[in-house]
């Protein structure tokens, strides 16, 4: 299950259009996709981000769902001990649905969520416009900084 840890305050669309800077590789259906450019990533997200996730990061990426697009379940490797996963929702709409070990929720835009990567998840987009979540692992979260 996503867990709600948060809500960033700053502009969501605004950092959203931001993952055109960064190039995007097509997951293997073609339809969900991905940019894992990490020192791309940090250098366009950390500025507004690093203070609420201080520290390493060592693993960030900018995930976007294109319209009818959908990214298959699939389970991803452990983290680095001590750190958590965060799923920041840059931009979203009523018809993406998210995934997780069981379960099927909707997360809301400038919602910040925990998940544990290694249980199953997916992500279907049946809305108008691309869905948008800033991936990020670190040890550090500054829920007081938002």
């Amino acid at each position: 299950m996503y867990q709600r840890v948060g809500t960033f305050q700053g502009q969501t669309r605004t950092l959203a259009g931001r993952y055109s800077l960064i190039g995007l590789d097509q997951a293997a259906t073609g339809y969900g996709s991905t940019s894992d450019r990490h020192a791309l990533v940090l250098g366009v997200f950390a500025p507004e981000m690093g203070h609420i996730f201080p520290g390493v990061w060592p693993y960030s990426m900018v995930v976007v769902v294109m319209v009818n697009g959908s990214i298959p379940p699939h389970r991803d490797a452990p983290l680095r001990r001590g750190f958590q996963r965060y799923h920041i929702v840059l931009q979203t709409n009523e018809n993406c649905w998210n995934y997780h070990a069981g379960e099927w929720a909707q997360l809301e835009e400038g919602g910040i969520y925990t998940m544990d990567c290694t249980k199953t998840h997916a992500a279907i987009n049946w809305g108008a416009e691309p869905r948008v979540h800033l991936v990020i692992d670190a040890a550090e979260f500054h829920p007081e900084a938002l």
